[in-house]
């Protein structure tokens, strides 16, 4: 059996675990896809292509990537204070669509043959803080805290 090294980041941990995601890879129609911390981009281990997301938020760079010696879920928390981009968390593909997490519990979703691509983006409920809801267009959400549970009508 052959091992390699798929994909690394310049970030280092204090020797811990730390977990990016539930879900950082997709395997759909024989292609895996996977994501990085902090980063805007799909790669995909088949075709070698990188799909790259423009956005207004600032990204890391591979040096400031490397100023972290202690990756842990603070380093999320200072990235939010300095207004940088969280990354992708998980990633799910299907004939049509691709979905993609982040770690502040907003969402992407592309449409793979219209090449659109819509973020939608949690407030918390104020009156009940309990669960954060979210409904706009064709998604309604509910995020309880323990159960995740998501209606999609495409």
């Amino acid at each position: 059996m052959c091992v390699r090294e798929v994909a690394s980041t310049n970030m280092n941990t204090a020797n811990t675990m730390v977990p990016i995601g539930v879900h950082p890879y997709s395997l759909y129609s024989g292609a895996v896809k996977y994501i990085l911390p902090f980063d805007n981009k799909i790669y995909d281990l088949k075709t070698n292509e990188v799909l790259q997301f423009l956005l207004d938020k600032n990204i890391y760079s591979s040096k400031e990537l490397e100023d972290i010696k202690d990756f842990n879920i603070m380093s999320y928390l200072t990235a939010m204070q300095k207004g940088y981009f969280l990354g992708f968390t998980d990633i799910f593909e299907i004939d049509k669509y691709i979905v993609l997490a982040c770690k502040n519990i907003d969402y992407v979703f592309l449409e793979k043959e219209k090449e659109n691509c819509t973020h939608y983006s949690y407030d918390l409920n104020v009156l009940d803080d309990s669960y954060i809801h979210f409904g706009r267009g064709n998604v309604l959400v509910f995020l309880f805290l323990h159960k995740v549970v998501y209606y999609m009508y495409l």
